[in-house]
């Protein structure tokens, strides 16, 4: 259908009395059989007439019809769904810190507990393992700190000495 048509049709109240012929439609149908007058389908029990475009004033969807309270109970779903979660999480943060950290003395080992859903198996995992590479660097630089400092020059003038061979090595 022509952008005229459907203008003609959107001033209107979307109803034509005019029926629309498509050339290109027309020929499929006669070239599978079809006739004037004749409904679709295999029995020709389906409709005779053209589709007829109907103007939507509201924005509920195609094929809504006069289901406003329909809507307004799914909105209403909507807030007090919001609502209790919000509630939950209000009252999560008051009683019980969800980032808080319990440490076990004995051992030194700190984990978290928390009777939050939002923790799951990979984030306990995650946090887990960067309790663990805390615990490793923190090795690392306590090592560090006690080796003799002549090590750690000794290191920086070798490392300087392999750039300068490998800088000559270059130019030559």
């Amino acid at each position: 259908m022509s952008q005229k048509y459907y203008d003609k049709l959107s001033k209107g109240n979307g109803i034509s009395n005019k029926q629309f012929t498509s050339g290109i439609g027309l020929s499929l149908l006669q070239k599978m059989g079809w006739t004037e007058g004749r409904g679709l389908g295999k029995d020709e029990v389906g409709i005779v007439e053209c589709i007829q475009i109907k103007k939507k004033h509201d924005n509920l969807g195609i094929g809504a019809k006069d289901i406003k309270s329909d809507v307004s109970d799914w909105s209403e779903w909507w807030k007090e769904t919001y609502n209790s979660v919000a509630q939950k999480l209000s009252h999560l943060s008051s009683h019980e810190s969800i980032s808080g950290s319990e440490s076990n003395s004995d051992t030194g080992e700190g984990y978290r507990t928390t009777k939050s859903p939002r923790y799951t198996k990979i984030s306990h995992y995650q946090i887990l393992q960067s309790q663990m590479k805390k615990k490793e660097n923190k090795k690392r630089r306590e090592k560090k700190e006690d080796r003799p400092k002549e090590d750690i020059d000794f290191k920086k003038v070798s490392k300087k000495k392999r750039v300068q061979r490998r800088n000559l090595r270059i130019l030559n």
